[in-house]
């Protein structure tokens, strides 16, 4: 499937086509409860979409969403709002963190190139503002196609009030590390950040985990 504009909603016609869309993946088909869902008018825009610490980016096909994804640049307050997810790098700066979030893909694209080119955008656009970390969860059942993109598992599946069970789930900016797993951005980050000082901290809290969990999958280890 070809997938051709990427775009960033900024109208407010652009997010009533972004919450239309994700009401359609998110309510109808997926049937999970969200607090600002507007069954009447079908849509879903949360408050988070229009401060000025996030971007929403959309992929298109003519005139049709095909997916979509939400960048949170974390400060503070972020932070305390995400800790369930973010405890394991509570050593990391909020200046160094991004969340993704309502990453969508309508049926028809996720066999495409959509979630590595969210991902991809995700941080091109972290480059502008230093960020090296993105933070995201997924289900547990997602997790091997998560990890397909370089992202990593780093704790259980907790309980997120909204969602259910969430794995929490992180993604290193970091050219050492892309390109072991092979990864497209890795060439292209290599090209224009150097390495964070918290890789190694990050990885060492990944691998204490999975050491900890006597059944857990045998972990590829991603940084030689």
């Amino acid at each position: 499937m070809n997938l051709h504009d990427v775009r960033v909603a900024v109208t407010p016609d652009d997010l009533a086509r972004v919450g239309a869309f994700r009401y359609r993946i998110y309510v109808e088909e997926q049937r999970k409860f969200a607090a600002h869902a507007d069954h009447d008018a079908r849509t879903l825009i949360e408050p988070l979409d229009r401060k000025a610490s996030s971007l929403v980016y959309t992929i298109e096909r003519g005139d049709e969403i095909v997916a979509t994804m939400r960048v949170e640049f974390l400060d503070e307050e972020a932070q305390t709002r995400h800790a369930a997810a973010f405890a394991a790098f509570d050593f990391i700066p909020p200046t160094q963190l991004m969340h993704f979030t309502r990453l969508m893909i309508a049926p028809a694209a996720r066999n495409s190139d959509a979630m590595p080119k969210l991902l991809f955008l995700g941080f091109a656009l972290a480059l502008l503002k230093d960020r090296r970390f993105g933070l995201l969860t997924c289900k547990p059942e997602l997790v091997p196609v998560f990890e397909r993109y370089a992202c990593l598992q780093y704790a259980d599946a907790y309980v997120d009030e909204e969602c259910g069970e969430q794995v929490p789930m992180a993604i290193l900016g970091e050219p050492h590390y892309l390109r072991a797993c092979g990864a497209p951005l890795a060439e292209w980050l290599v090209r224009h950040r150097t390495d964070s000082p918290y890789s190694q901290r990050v990885l060492e809290r990944i691998d204490a985990w999975r050491a900890g969990r006597p059944r857990a999958r045998a972990a590829r280890r991603l940084v030689a």
